[in-house]
């Protein structure tokens, strides 16, 4: 018997086999590696948007709402009270207020709140309410209050009133008035003249008759000095100087002085009224000179 050959076996198809030395084996292929990979960020992104949204609607729900305000007194109720709804059901809302009566005064001098038969149908009834109103007074002759002396010019008619606290009487005629204080060394003189006569003239004369008490007698311009507003005689609008010079006394020349010159008219008599004070006492002789000049009355005004 004759023995048959073993045929030959087939490569094992195993991948770990070694290969012919030097063949290339291609790498596997990627498609769905890379389509996992795209879908997991796909997945990821949607996760983070999904959180962010969450946490924003969570903040908005746990927002904490405004609290309401504090009241002043915990017993009385907040905020401006507005009109009370009627229950449901009653078919009823609140009236309005009530329009206030109007008020009438009456020729008698009363004052009369009407009631319902002359108020507005819309107003509440009340009852007449009189309250008495001060009668008005008929012009009175009496004469007008006085505060000091008043002395009266027998020759023009015009008055002027002086506190005989502050203000001595030097000397009187029946045309003209001289006062002093601080023991002589003011002096205030109120002269009365011809209604005919110039204000402005008037003032000329003046200081040319007080060239000799006072030497170098000059317009002042200091600004300082100046008395405000305008120059007024009782209340009349007039003329003014202010001057300034030495004093000349018995002794000669020493005291600077300043001097004020006024003039006026009403057409029935010209008033011309002199200041005289030195530079130490200037303010406060002008100060008390007004309320001398201002206490003067016209003979127009009686």
């Amino acid at each position: 018997m004759t023995a048959t050959p073993n045929a030959p076996l087939p490569p094992p198809p195993s991948p770990w086999l070694a290969s012919t030395p030097g063949a290339y084996v291609p790498p596997a292929p990627w498609g769905p590696a890379r389509a996992s990979s795209s879908r997991l960020v796909a997945l990821f992104v949607l996760l983070l948007v999904g959180g962010v949204v969450i946490g924003a609607v969570t903040t908005l729900a746990l927002q904490r709402a405004p609290a309401a305000p504090r009241c002043p007194d915990p017993v009385l109720p907040c905020g401006t009270p507005g009109t009370p709804t009627p229950p449901p059901g009653t078919g009823t809302a609140t009236p309005p207020p009530p329009t206030p009566a109007p008020t009438i005064v009456r020729p008698g001098a009363s004052l009369v709140i009407p009631t319902a038969s002359t108020a507005p149908a819309s107003a509440r009834p009340s009852p007449a309410i009189a309250v008495n109103l001060p009668q008005p007074l008929p012009a009175s002759s009496a004469e007008p209050l006085r505060n000091g002396v008043l002395w009266t010019s027998s020759a023009f008619g015009f008055t002027v009133q002086y506190n005989p606290g502050i203000w001595a009487l030097d000397s009187q005629a029946g045309a003209a008035i001289s006062l002093s204080a601080w023991q002589g060394s003011v002096m205030v003189s109120i002269q009365g003249f011809d209604p005919s006569s110039d204000p402005a003239s008037l003032i000329q004369q003046k200081v040319a008759r007080l060239g000799d008490s006072v030497l170098g007698l000059t317009r002042d311009t200091d600004v300082t000095h100046r008395p405000p507003g305008r120059p007024f005689v009782g209340f009349r609008r007039g003329e003014g100087e202010l001057l300034t010079g030495t004093l000349n006394n018995p002794q000669g020349p020493t005291t600077t002085a300043g001097v004020a010159i006024l003039a006026a008219t009403d057409g029935q008599v010209a008033i011309v009224v002199t200041v005289l004070a030195p530079d130490s006492l200037r303010d406060a002789a002008f100060y008390f000179s007004d309320a001398v000049l201002n206490s003067i009355r016209w003979p127009a005004d009686s």
